[in-house]
């Protein structure tokens, strides 16, 4: 009797919990990239804000993608179009697109290749000239990044402070860009809820793009939602798939 009174308690938590996120207009779907589970739970959030006006941004497609996206009516994504833009299987979101089209307007969330190639060349100028701010920072962000990026360096090579400071710039930028795109829509389309696919890695409360639309756009109130336990200190709410 009591695992099921604790049951019950935990599905009126959730329900609760994801009552008094129903009002705002940002809702980060976090993922890693490929978790078949996490992409499952976020076709069921989508599917239960279908009815209203959505806009479903994606960090899978850059900038140069939205003439395509936007004839996104009827027909489904092309191979072609997913290969320049991902290196992911397309079945891991096929059930995410297929339930898309039709229904929702799908918008990139990432910059153009050619505007990181110039930020990276050019340095953060560059990107403020375009989205006004860009913040390199703070450092524990730095920190925990030059740990990733030692990580992935080959046994025999060492990171130098240059190789550092470009990953690190490319990064802020990246989550800055995503940031200011995210504030560009809620512009673009007053009347619409945003749900945001994006990885894990970007959602850092204190670092990520959150913290960096919370400065940008105070007034643009947003929700955080994982899939999984372990990725749960990241957001607001934990979603638990329904048995299958």
């Amino acid at each position: 009797m009591a695992k099921h009174v604790i049951f019950l308690n935990l599905i009126m938590f959730l329900m609760v919990s994801w009552a008094s996120a129903q009002p705002s207009r940002v809702i980060f779907l976090g993922e890693s990239h490929t978790s078949e589970s996490d992409h499952a739970g976020q076709l069921e959030v989508l599917k239960s804000l279908e009815g209203a006006p959505l806009i479903l941004a994606a960090e899978m497609f850059t900038s140069r993608s939205e003439r395509a996206l936007m004839e996104l009516t009827e027909t489904p994504l092309s191979e072609e179009l997913w290969k320049q833009e991902w290196g992911h299987p397309y079945e891991l979101y096929a059930p995410i697109w297929e339930w898309a089209v039709g229904r929702v307007q799908i918008a990139p969330l990432r910059p153009d290749p050619s505007f990181t190639k110039r930020v990276k060349e050019g340095g953060p100028a560059v990107a403020v000239a375009e989205i006004d701010t860009l913040l390199l920072g703070p450092e524990p962000y730095r920190q925990s990044l030059s740990e990733i990026f030692a990580a992935h360096l080959p046994p025999d090579q060492e990171m130098s402070d240059e190789m550092l400071n470009s990953y690190f710039l490319i990064q802020c930028f990246w989550d800055e860009y995503m940031a200011w795109r995210i504030s560009r829509l809620a512009d673009q389309y007053p009347e619409h809820r945003i749900a945001v696919l994006v990885g894990y890695g970007h959602l850092h409360p204190e670092f990520g793009i959150p913290a960096r639309l919370k400065r940008r756009r105070p007034d643009l109130r947003y929700v955080n939602i994982a899939f999984s336990e372990e990725r749960r200190e990241l957001c607001d709410l934990l979603w638990t798939l329904r048995e299958r």
